[in-house]
């Protein structure tokens, strides 16, 4: 995978990669991982135990909500020029709020505020002064945090963008493995799928003509609506 992205060429690489790998770590810091967006409403329902069905969700939530939505944020805020700046700055807070206000289900923009606040601290833990004043920022994307971190350090855009749809990928498979409906080797051999599905992503922009259809979109906003009605929730959100 790493070579495959060309970032182990240097040992600062290497360093780098072992810096997101424990970012992009889907249970750390506690709770930042630990929403389903929906996916948890499919994984209590009759279709859960199809690997086929799992996989083709997931999919489609990588492409269509993650995608079209936190990666082209991704990219704009590491366009961005220095951000300290006060026009830097309020690009930043612009491309956030257009992505956040995107988002179609108040479950999905609930979910994405507090992912937003959990990956800030966590940002502060593992690189310090670089948002040593941002602790309490009211950024509402992760996407935006994620965006920081990665033109600070120099992350590769690829590297990034597999690394978020992974996490996100894995954690969906998790919220499966919760619920009993798959084993642990099942769950490896999605995320076998996923992870190509993941790392073709990473390389490109979907084509234009992979547009969702109307049942795509309505199974991903109807699930999130649906899972604020979920009781036990095994998944915050």
């Amino acid at each position: 995978m790493a070579m495959t992205l060309n970032l182990l060429s240097h040992q600062s690489d290497l360093e780098a990669l072992g810096a997101m790998h424990y970012f992009f770590d889907s249970a750390f810091p506690s709770g930042a991982y630990a929403h389903s967006f929906g996916f948890e409403t499919f994984a209590a329902g009759a279709d859960a135990s199809d690997k086929d069905a799992a996989i083709a969700w997931i999919e489609n939530y990588l492409i269509y909500s993650l995608w079209h939505g936190d990666l082209e944020n991704i990219e704009r805020i590491v366009e961005l020029a220095e951000y300290r700046s006060p026009q830097s700055i309020e690009a930043v807070e612009e491309s956030d709020a257009f992505t956040h206000i995107a988002r179609s289900t108040a479950e999905g923009r609930r979910s994405a505020r507090q992912l937003a606040r959990s990956l800030n601290l966590a940002a502060v833990a593992l690189f310090g002064e670089l948002f040593a004043g941002q602790a309490e920022a009211s950024f509402l994307e992760p996407s935006t945090i994620v965006g920081l971190v990665a033109r600070h350090l120099s992350w590769p855009l690829e590297a990034t963008r597999l690394y978020y749809l992974q996490s996100q990928a894995l954690g969906a498979t998790s919220v499966l493995v919760r619920h009993g409906r798959i084993g642990q080797f099942r769950q490896l051999e999605m995320m076998g799928v996923l992870r190509r599905t993941a790392l073709s992503l990473a390389r490109s922009r979907p084509e234009s003509s992979s547009t969702p259809t109307a049942s795509q979109c309505w199974q991903l906003e109807f699930d999130q609506i649906a899972h604020q009605h979920l009781s036990p929730r095994l998944f915050q959100s």
